[in-house]
């Protein structure tokens, strides 16, 4: 075999680094969602499952739902979550979802090139791909459904390969589809959209045999429809069985229009970019490219982008259906006008200084991209314009613990952070809580907001002070800028008395139990004032722990103050067989463990 020319080879590595700072640039935008709301949440009830040695059943941490069934459809991901938290810190997690995000646009790139597309062009995509994955990849039991969906689509990919030319499929390698779907149905309710994105595909594929052989494809649609039926039954393996998809079934049934990642393209504010930039490149293939369309690819990617359209939450899945599907496709509409293009004079081949400069140009803007993501890194922490840091700091400088109405984005950093106390709601909805709980809270946080809201008939009237009655709150932990119907609802209370205030936050506490100079619960020290918050604290901004083990410390802390959460014996009675079954391994399976 000859060995490459050196012009050739001097190219090959100038696409090399074309691509890396390509990476590094994609990289850079899906590193730009740091903390999530949830993100205290979901390591702190991977901690709790493992402090508990069960899995959780019942609601936990909070007092306004006691003894309300759980039903937890992110297990694996929270605990993933947890022990990566111990192993590698905030700041890993981080990096971790960086790097992930990266490997995931390498196997779509491999994948382009394997159907004949230029590396440097399949690279080149992968923007429009980062744009779709941007604000929607963080470090949460969402990315375990991006991560999966991605490794479906591999699969289907490797399984088809062969389709184009003679309509063979390789159902041995589909058999990778069943430990796939297992581990997302236990990461992450987002398994719901892989089913129906393999039902669609496969479903697709079997009527294309089907128009094409006629009888003699009902061989190959018959077992492409066993596949779609093993898919299925995989999602019953699962801690809780068959109630796991009545429950999500139910749930995807009622309006969200409290949660913003719901709202339709249309209302989604930046997200209609993305949906707008991959609508149009996948119009623009769909019209102008010469190879050959691939019917259930475009009709599938078709589906998932209307869904996109009224939920902009699946913008990720329309930008992964299109980073593995689409680049072979646009390099056909770049080949096709250059073909049209008024011919030029032939430039002259790269020589080695060339190469050289270009290199040289590529490595400083990757190394700028690299520097800018190093600093996005080092400035992680808790942003104290955006969460509660200084209020919950008050809380625990004066031993202050008990029950807390606390507005929704805050909740699950407040539960993690004041293990000692209970928490009214959080970011769990309807997956722990009742929807006359769900319903009180917003009464209070948002108002009477018909557009914005969803409120059960068992609710009853509109009360935005019910939430203050139901289960005896101690206190009231209320964002000033984002809730102002809650502001003034509480201004209003004279048997509320306010003890800390700042800029953004406002802490109540129930007078009769914190405003008696003669009670023990009396608190001299208050803080009220209009002084700014700025700055960041460090990771994870809890006012008594800091580092690692921060969430084990705050797990043991909540088992000691509240008992155990799962009433698992009691509740395995009332459980369908399958998830007797799963609870029995899992007892025997996972013990108690005691972290140091």
């Amino acid at each position: 075999m000859n060995a490459p020319a050196p012009a050739q080879q001097h190219e090959k590595w100038l696409s090399r680094a074309i691509i890396a700072t390509i990476l590094m640039a994609c990289a850079l935008m899906m590193s730009q969602r740091m903390v999530d709301p949830d993100l205290w949440g979901h390591i702190q009830y991977g901690e709790d499952w493992v402090a508990e040695g069960a899995l959780p059943r019942v609601a936990s941490h909070t007092y306004a739902a006691p003894g309300y069934t759980w039903v937890n459809h992110e297990n694996l991901s929270e605990l993933a979550l947890a022990f990566g938290h111990r192993a590698v810190g905030g700041v890993g997690l981080m990096i971790g979802k960086a790097v992930f995000g990266v490997l995931m646009l390498l196997s779509m790139i491999w994948v382009a090139t394997k159907k004949g597309v230029h590396p440097v062009l399949a690279s080149i995509s992968m923007v429009a791909v980062s744009l779709g994955l941007t604000e929607f990849w963080c470090a949460r039991p969402q990315l375990a459904s991006f991560l999966c969906m991605a490794v479906v689509l591999v699969i289907l990919e490797s399984a088809f390969v062969d389709w184009n030319d003679n309509n063979t499929v390789r159902f041995g390698r589909m058999l990778w589809l069943i430990p796939a779907l297992v581990i997302w149905t236990n990461a992450h309710g987002g398994f719901l959209a892989g089913i129906c994105v393999v039902a669609a595909y496969l479903g697709l594929r079997g009527l294309d045999a089907l128009r094409k052989d006629g009888k003699r494809a009902l061989p190959v649609a018959a077992k492409l429809c066993g596949v779609i039926v093993a898919c299925g039954l995989c999602t019953l393996i699962n801690p809780y069985g068959s109630d796991l998809l009545l429950w999500l079934l139910k749930s995807l049934g009622s309006p969200r229009p409290e949660i913003s990642e719901w709202v339709s393209i249309p209302n989604s504010g930046p997200t209609i970019i993305p949906f707008t930039a991959l609508t149009l490149l996948t119009l623009i293939s769909l019209k102008f490219s010469t190879r050959p369309r691939d019917a259930a690819q475009f009709i599938t990617i078709g589906l998932v982008a209307v869904q996109t359209f009224m939920h902009c939450r699946h913008i990720v899945f329309y930008a992964i259906l299109f980073g593995y599907w689409m680049p072979q496709h646009l390099q056909s509409v770049w080949e096709r006008m250059k073909a049209s293009a008024p011919e030029r004079p032939q430039s002259e081949p790269l020589t080695l200084g060339g190469a050289r400069t270009l290199g040289l140009s590529f490595g400083v803007v990757g190394l700028l991209f690299a520097g800018m993501l190093a600093y996005q890194f080092s400035q992680f922490g808790v942003d104290r314009e955006e969460y509660p840091v200084d209020a919950l700091q008050f809380m625990a400088d004066n031993e202050l613990d008990g029950r807390i109405v606390v507005t929704f984005d805050w909740a699950q950093y407040t539960l993690a952070a004041m293990p000692a106390s209970t928490v009214g709601f959080d970011g769990r909805f309807r997956t722990c809580y009742p929807q006359t709980v769900v319903d009180m809270h917003f009464d209070l946080v948002l108002g009477d907001i018909p557009h914005a809201r969803h409120r059960g008939e068992e609710s009853g009237p509109f009360d935005p002070t019910k939430v203050l009655e139901h289960g005896n709150p101690d206190f009231v932990l209320i964002d000033r800028l984002r809730d102002p119907s809650a502001v003034s609802v509480m201004a209003k209370r004279t048997d509320w008395t306010l003890l800390y205030q700042d800029k953004m936050s406002q802490l109540w506490a129930r007078s009769s139990k914190f405003d008696d100079t003669n009670g023990r619960h009396y608190v001299a020290n208050r803080n009220v004032s209009d002084r700014d918050v700025s700055g960041t604290a460090a990771w994870p901004g809890f006012p008594r722990e800091a580092g690692r083990d921060a969430f084990v410390v705050s797990a043991r802390e909540h088992l000691a103050t509240h008992g155990g959460a799962s009433t698992t014996a009691a509740a395995s009675s009332q459980l369908p067989v399958l998830s007797r079954i799963a609870l029995a391994l899992r007892s025997t399976s996972l013990p108690r463990l005691h972290v140091r």
